[in-house]
């Protein structure tokens, strides 16, 4: 542990070991109402969570999704690409939800794969030209970061959703 600690764990320029978050993890498609019921959990049996990070499975278009990405029918690979919070599991976005790990002393981090896109999202659909294709992979697509106006979008939609859903940390995959 020593070994470990001494020379692959992160210090800063005074040599102290920085302290890594330790982050109570949510599925994104589980409700707002539950996600923020297993913040009022964490804060009650005094976990030290210091982050709540909300994986995938909270975008796309409004509809019932599955409380768990590993449930039979869940979609979420299905909607990556459609940055858009899905409304049914989150109808006030996901604000009330980083309001409630502010409240109780945690950040709020988001994950995000901007770069992946799903051939059937209005991206893709509105702009098939910023989007590389990868002959093994049709289900698949990447957004041309290259292309300004695909970079710009990116840095535009990232940038809108941290602002508007009280994003503290973008998760990136």
């Amino acid at each position: 542990r020593q070994f470990m600690l001494k020379y692959h764990s992160p210090h800063d320029s005074s040599g102290r070991l920085f302290k890594t978050p330790l982050p109570l993890a949510v599925w994104g498609g589980m409700s707002s109402q539950e996600t923020i019921r297993n913040i009022d959990r964490a804060v009650k049996e005094k976990y030290p969570f210091d982050v709540l990070w909300m994986d995938a499975g909270w975008y796309g278009p409004d509809r019932e999704v599955k409380n768990s990405e590993y449930i039979s029918g869940s979609d979420w690979a299905r909607t990556v690409g459609d940055w858009r919070v899905n409304r049914i599991p989150h109808p006030g976005g996901l604000r009330p939800v980083a309001d409630a790990a502010h409240r109780a002393g945690m950040k709020f981090m988001l994950w995000l794969e901007i770069e992946r896109i799903r051939p059937d999202t209005p991206i893709a659909s509105a702009h098939p030209e910023w989007l590389l294709r990868c002959p093994d992979n049709e289900a698949d697509l990447l957004l041309n970061l290259g292309h300004p106006d695909a970079c710009q979008w990116a840095i535009d939609t990232v940038s809108h959703i941290i602002e508007n859903e009280g994003v503290d940390y973008y998760r990136q995959d």
